[in-house]
């Protein structure tokens, strides 16, 4: 199976999914990355997974850079034929939807925080809140990481139940972050 890993940076990939990238590596797994180019970029190459630059402005607004990321995605979902892809973070979560459904790739979203699209008035919270709504509506799948943003998110955009899930965290291995006694006076 071939498996792409759709997220805003490679530092977000090497934190909190090394335990589900090795998973899929142990199986066999053919497993893509489409990440920006950060620090990181060759630590998840060394993993034994290909990891393809795929420039994103993490919080802008530019419709523009915002459209050119979208394509590239796309652009890779059709020469690359992933399986299926799993996408993290707001921007990766709405455009793979979006290629997704273009090129007939299952997409399966991870919710970890409803970021500022539900603070933010106006024109850029309306454009965000309605390609969330496009976008949800074409996933195969949205995990949410708490019931209340859940519940936050279904009440502005609809999803079908059974398209719906709650994993508790992304969790952390505790190998790479070990835990330390908090220092005095802080």
């Amino acid at each position: 199976m071939k498996v792409a890993l759709v997220a805003n940076s490679c530092w977000n990939i090497y934190n909190f999914r090394k335990g589900l990238v090795h998973h899929f590596l142990k199986k066999g797994d053919e497993v893509l990355v489409l990440a920006p180019k950060d620090e990181y970029s060759d630590n998840i190459s060394d993993w034994g997974l290909r990891w393809i630059d795929t420039p994103l402005q993490g919080t802008g607004t530019n419709p523009i850079k915002d459209f050119n990321y979208f394509r590239r995605v796309r652009d890779i979902f059709r020469k690359e034929h992933p399986d299926i892809a799993l996408a993290f973070t707001i921007k990766s979560n709405i455009y793979a939807s979006l290629a997704g459904s273009f090129t007939k790739t299952p997409v399966i979203c991870n919710v970890s925080g409803l970021g500022t699209v539900f603070l933010v008035k106006g024109f850029t919270g309306k454009v965000a809140m309605n390609l969330y709504r496009l976008a949800f509506r074409r996933s195969s799948f949205v995990f949410f990481q708490n019931k209340d943003d859940r519940d936050l998110f279904l009440s502005h955009v609809q999803i079908a139940d059974k398209r719906i899930g709650l994993v508790p965290g992304s969790g952390i291995d505790l190998d790479q972050f070990t835990v330390t006694p908090q220092p005095k006076n802080t």
